[in-house]
């Protein structure tokens, strides 16, 4: 086999070319040329000069959407492929009807020893997909390659030729005869679906009318806008409409608009699913998924117009892994024809290759190596690798509210309404357990269930607390239809527009009405044994059906040890005396007394005077620590802690909290603060996360550059503290330093940081910069580590220690020792945020400093601010006299650099000149 793969320049070179490679006397002899210039009359002369040369030869041609020669994309030429074959049959195709019995007649009398066909339709008016349909119905066995012509997303006219005749209409050919060939043939899409699924809900062969029941124009216009609708179908070819056929995504991109309906290249049924696609430009770049493992002997590739207009010379990366004898050509297409495991098929925004070779043994290839991209084109890539990730995360997200809502369904009763309280849906359990029919209760309000024992006040807390936008949650009794009444456990949840405006309210609601039958039979006296006191299940009750309740929890102290000193017999006795001290307490206020577990009792209130209750229940607990308890026994005295809390939702929870927070803070009495239970917990989160990063080592070192500002050039690095968290996100020492202080992991932290900012610079030749803190530095074990990590490092003199937070500075004479214990081994020292809070410039000199970092809420302002560009120049100036190096800090635009410059401020250090960046980052 003899292959020859080159651009037509003019008919005179393409005669000696001819000539000099001996073509004119092959008698099996493929041409196939690919024209781009879109002229009709220098086709039709390339067409009939090539027949005339190379008379004896098969020769089929095309108008292209741009041509490929030898990996590389090449737009407004004509390439041609010339392949001599050497025990293969060339049987050359032609039909005028691309449509099922064309394909039918094109194949019927051709013999099983015809391995493969190439095909060229042409691209804009026959149907191609039912073309390759008739093919595979005579001939599942033949492989197909080959595409439909294309004139550069113009879609007026695309032309064909076989044998120096040029045809606007039908299919031309050819056939390869030889039971020995070795074919192999690939296809990428590498397009994902994206999107809700559409239904295709009109639409007649490859014309669709509407998706969803929406006209198409109307769904394109509502993805893309307008100014895509404007230029349709060019503007939208690089998002096709995907499908899945057999197992097999399918996309189909536009070839043409009609006045209501898009015009696709391939054919969709009523009821299709379909999805609009995006490309995966990773997946195009690093063909894992489809490579030649054998070594043919020519290779053609056929691609799409659609898949070169959304990735460009990306797709030069995936050309590249078929190029491995040096040569390649092929066409882009309007539409790539493909034989899969199951059927021929017409593809879109794919890429498609038939190879072949008539050698007995083919050579195993190696995996190809990646082409390097350009920026333009890697920013593409990035920006196909965001989309689809985000693609991923919203299939797992509807998928996972798919799941939800099947959930909820099977075990809730859920319903919607409009913002009047109309009915607008309802689940079949709402259906089962109200006894109404669908229709009954769509276009009603819910009073249609509504049970006369449940208060107004009640439902008008729930509206005005659905309509400020809060969710309500409440249990409420309703009436079903055969009058019996049904308890349910409310939530009613309002949803927003993008406006954040209320557009409708979905509730959910489990029936509790089995549990609090049971709960009554068993619960008929809902009082406490001891002390006959109200118990757990009515201040519940009580809670549900209040207004604004407020209670008071009270438990007492080292009631634990009461009982173990004096008996269970005294500490039950000593219960019956509290609840009787505390209603004769509460004899003349509104409150009520619960008696809970234990040692546990509940003051509550509702609709009362949040602070005059707290002012009560501060009275009460001076008296009950003056009283006398077990008179009896030469009697005894002890004390109670209280949580108060307001918030009806969970409200002996927030209670319980305030109890605990009373007790850890050694105080008689507090009032539950959400905002602090939020700090407290966000807090404890954090901490969690610490702990967790320090054990899987996820605490690392990220590098800010230093810019030296009269050469320009970056000489130090400073070394700052990041923690990833297990799921990959990264955080500043801003949201779990202060934390880390409160814990025993500070210090662990340092260490960390000095040992592995000095592994990372240890092979490298700038100056690195490591943050110590007061803390730090008053350790004695971490003094001790730092001096040896100096000592075994390459070259001390390329560190340098910023001292932070010197406000915090109490034992001067321990940090200038430390000071000059390190200096002595050849380190620098740097004063860091020198300007913020309280600096000191008496200590300045005696720190024996080697530069000072200029505060970056200083330097943020010296553009606009007289007096912070003063005390800049200020500082700088009496560095300058001390001997010492200056940094300007959060130096984040060319303004403010320009100024730090005027300054004549050695360094510059902010998000203008490099942002921190992990050591493999680094230039």
């Amino acid at each position: 086999m003899k292959v020859s793969n080159f651009t037509f320049e003019d008919f005179s070179s393409l005669k000696n070319r001819i000539e000099y490679e001996a073509f004119e006397n092959e008698p099996s002899l493929l041409v196939q040329f690919f024209d781009g210039r879109n002229d009709e009359q220098l086709f039709s002369d390339l067409s009939s000069t090539l027949s005339a040369l190379l008379p004896h030869a098969t020769i089929i041609g095309v108008t292209t959407a741009g041509e490929i020669l030898d990996g590389k994309m090449l737009e407004n030429t004509v390439t041609l492929s010339f392949c001599a074959f050497t025990h293969t049959k060339l049987i050359p195709l032609y039909t005028h009807h691309c449509n099922f019995n064309g394909g039918i007649s094109v194949v019927q009398h051709l013999s099983h020893t015809v391995k493969a066909a190439i095909f060229f339709s042409e691209g804009l008016q026959g149907k191609p997909e039912e073309f390759l349909s008739g093919v595979n119905f005579i001939r599942k066995d033949l492989t197909i390659a080959g595409g439909a012509a294309a004139d550069y997303g113009r879609f007026a006219r695309t032309l064909i030729a076989l044998n120096g005749t040029v045809y606007a209409h039908g299919v031309v050919g050819v056939a390869f005869e030889n039971a020995s060939l070795k074919i192999l043939n690939h296809w990428k899409l590498n397009w994902n679906p994206i999107g809700k699924p559409m239904v295709v809900t009109k639409v007649l062969n490859n014309t669709i009318f509407e998706l969803d029941k929406t006209p198409i124009f109307e769904v394109v216009r509502h993805y893309f806008g307008d100014d895509v609708v404007a230029h349709l179908p060019s503007s939208i070819v690089k998002f096709p409409l995907i499908k899945t056929e057999k197992g097999v995504y399918i996309a189909r991109a536009p070839v043409a608009v009609t006045e209501n309906a898009l015009v696709f290249g391939g054919n969709f049924n009523t009821g299709d699913r379909v999805r609009f696609g995006i490309a995966n430009v990773d997946e195009i770049v690093e063909n894992n998924d489809a490579r030649l493992l054998l070594k043919p002997e020519v290779v053609w590739i056929y691609s799409c117009m659609g898949r070169k207009a959304f990735a460009g010379e990306i797709l030069e990366s995936e050309f590249l892994t078929y190029n491995i004898l040096g040569t390649t050509c092929g066409f882009f297409s309007y539409g790539e024809f493909f034989k899969t495991s199951r059927s021929s098929q017409m593809m879109n925004l794919t890429t498609t290759v038939l190879a072949l070779s008539e050698q007995e043994e083919l050579e195993t290839l190696p995996q190809p190596s990646r082409k390097q991209l350009d920026e333009k084109h890697e920013n593409i890539a990035v920006m196909s690798r965001l989309t689809n990730a985000v693609v991923d995360e919203l299939e797992h997200t509807i998928k996972t509210l798919d799941a939800y809502k099947l959930a909820l369904d099977a075990n809730s009763i859920v319903s919607k309404t409009n913002t009047q309280g109309i009915i607008t849906y309802v689940n079949d359990l709402f259906v089962k357990i109200s006894g109404y029919s669908r229709e009954e209760l769509i276009g009603k309000s819910h009073n249609i269930i509504r049970h006369p024992d449940v208060p107004n006040g009640t439902f008008k807390d729930m509206w005005t607390t659905i309509k400020k936008g809060h969710v309500w949650k409440g249990l409420i009794i309703n009436k079903a239809k055969s009058g019996e009444p049904y308890y349910v456990d409310t939530t009613i949840i309002p949803l927003f527009d993008e406006n954040k405006q209320i557009v409708e309210y979905i509730s959910t609601r489990n029936d509790l009405t089995k549990i609090i039958k049971q709960q009554k039979q068993i619960l008929k006296q809902t009082t406490d044994a001891l002390t006959n006191l109200p118990n757990r299940v009515k201040l519940f009750e009580d809670i549900a059906v209040s207004q604004n309740p407020i209670i008071a929890l009270i438990n007492i102290d080292g009631f634990g040890e009461i009982n173990r000193f004096y008996g269970f017999e005294s500490g039950n006795t000593l219960l019956r005396e509290f609840s009787a001290l505390f209603l004769e307490m509460l004899n003349l206020t509104p409150y009520s007394l619960y008696k809970l577990e234990a040692d546990n009792f509940v003051i509550f209130g509702d609709g009362e005077d949040n602070e005059l209750f707290c002012t009560t229940m501060e009275k009460f607990i001076n008296q009950v620590h003056t009283h006398q308890f077990l008179a009896d026994m030469q009697g005894i005295t002890t004390r109670i802690s209280v949580g108060i809390a307001v918030e009806k939702e969970q409200i002996l929870s927030h209670a319980e909290e305030a109890l605990k927070q009373a007790r850890l803070r050694n105080m008689d009495w507090m009032l539950s603060d959400k905002k602090e239970e939020a700090i407290h917990l966000q807090n404890f989160q954090m901490l969690h996360t610490l702990k967790s990063a320090l054990e899987h080592d996820r605490i690392v070192p990220y590098y800010q550059a230093l810019v030296h500002l009269k050469s320009h050039k970056i000489t130090k690095y400073e070394s700052l503290m990041r923690l990833i968290d297990e799921n990959g996100k990264v955080y500043t020492p801003y949201f779990f330093l202060e934390v880390a202080k409160k814990s025993k992991y500070y210090l662990a932290l340092t260490r960390i940081m000095i040992e592995k900012t000095l592994l990372d610079f240890t092979h490298r030749e700038e100056n690195v910069a490591i943050n110590l803190s007061v803390e730090d530095i008053e350790d004695a074990e971490t003094v001790l580590f730092i001096k040896n990590a100096i000592k075994n490092f390459v070259e001390p003199s390329r560190i340098t220690f910023e001292l932070t937070e010197t406000e915090a500075i109490k034992d001067y004479l321990t940090i200038i020792s430390f000071i000059a214990s390190v200096k002595e081994l050849g380190v620098k020292i740097a004063i860091d945020d020198f300007g913020s809070g309280y600096s000191n410039f008496a200590y300045l000199a005696q720190f024996n400093a080697n530069i000072l970092k200029i505060d970056g809420t200083i330097i943020q302002k010296i553009t606009t601010d007289s007096s912070a560009y003063q005390i800049a120049a200020a500082i700088n100036d009496f560095a300058k006299r001390l001997g010492l190096q200056t940094v300007a800090e959060f130096v984040f635009d060319e303004a403010t650099n320009d100024v730090v410059k005027d300054l004549n401020i050695d360094f510059a250090q902010g998000y203008f000149h490099a942002e921190p960046l992990p050591i493999e980052k680094l230039p």
